[in-house]
């Protein structure tokens, strides 16, 4: 296919091959063109093992390449802020790992930044796109199984901590950063983010003060609750509940479309834990689904994922954050 939208990636990171890499390869519509890394050798080598034409000895160098259509930032987080700028103001695309940045005030900048420079801007939280966060939001607006009454979510993930940002609070590191969005998003997706309560706990044991586990509660009006665990200590789990007047619903596991083609269910229960229906969905991949999305959004086939959203999830990441 000719005309194909070109891709650069900014940083050598672990998730890019899964999140960007792989999806491009299936989409006749892209072409991965670029790297860049913090040195040039590490670049060098990206590239070689993954097959990407060109690599960049810095990252300045990638975002002003007019062979450049789409900027890919995975740095640590405490980068992405600088870099959404820099690329807005070379007229390229962005689509940004998440969180899209640290603070209210940062993602003000970002914003202004992007409409300025007549840019798309995706923070990748690969879950929205997918449809199991609509089907639920679907259940709840119907009133089927009675009024909301609470959400929880688990986030449970063995991790190794190793010298990088994660072990920095300033670069924006521990568990809370790295996983609360999804949570958020899940909740944004069928009731807003409104909370009238939050309270954020953790006793930040991880190497230099960083949180390996945190909880986090939210109240919403109607007394409708939401509660968070997330951790890098306890053993697996990725799974949201949320509970009506009359059911349960479960979806286990939500993590795993993003390893490869899996399906995802939704498991409901009676109040008495009988199951009583399953939703089922088709193998699907978040990170290929998420790349066919933003493809869309900047060829003008469909309106992008409002930047609104993004703010209201870090405007109250930073709340419940500083609430500790």
């Amino acid at each position: 296919m000719d005309n194909k939208i070109r891709i650069g990636i900014l940083g050598a990171a672990q998730i890019a091959p899964r999140a960007i890499i792989a999806p491009a390869k299936k989409n006749e519509r892209v072409e991965i063109i670029g790297i860049a890394a913090s040195q040039q050798e590490r670049a060098k080598l990206y590239a070689e093992k993954h097959q990407i034409p060109l690599f960049f000895n810095n990252y300045k160098s990638l975002i002003e390449c007019d062979e450049v259509d789409v900027v890919y930032i995975a740095l640590a987080n405490h980068l992405h802020y600088e870099w959404i700028i820099k690329a807005a103001e070379n007229k390229k695309h962005i689509m940004v790992e998440k969180p899209i940045c640290l603070s209210a005030a940062d993602f003000k900048q970002i914003e202004n930044a992007v409409i300025n420079n007549g840019v798309s801007l995706l923070e990748t939280v690969m879950v929205q796109h997918h449809p199991f966060c609509n089907k639920v939001g679907e259940i709840v607006h119907s009133r089927k199984y009675g009024k909301l009454k609470s959400v929880e979510t688990y986030m449970h993930y063995p991790f190794k901590i190793e010298n990088n940002y994660r072990v920095s609070k300033t670069m924006g590191g521990g568990v809370f950063w790295d996983e609360a969005v999804y949570w958020l998003q899940f909740i944004q997706t069928f009731m807003g983010l409104a909370p009238i309560f939050i309270k954020g706990e953790s006793e930040f044991s991880g190497p230099n003060g960083i949180d390996l586990s945190y909880k986090a509660q939210m109240r919403f009006e109607d007394n409708v609750h939401s509660f968070l665990s997330c951790s890098y200590e306890n053993p697996y789990k990725y799974d949201h509940y949320v509970e009506f007047e009359n059911a349960k619903l479960r979806i286990r596991n939500f993590l795993r479309p993003a390893l490869g083609y899996h399906k995802m269910a939704i498991d409901i229960q009676d109040i008495d834990g009988l199951q009583i229906d399953r939703i089922e969905f088709l193998p699907q991949n978040y990170y290929e689904n998420q790349l066919d999305f933003f493809i869309k959004v900047i060829s003008k086939e469909i309106e992008n994922i409002p930047l609104e959203k993004s703010f209201e999830r870090i405007r109250l990441m930073e709340e419940i954050y500083s609430d500790n």
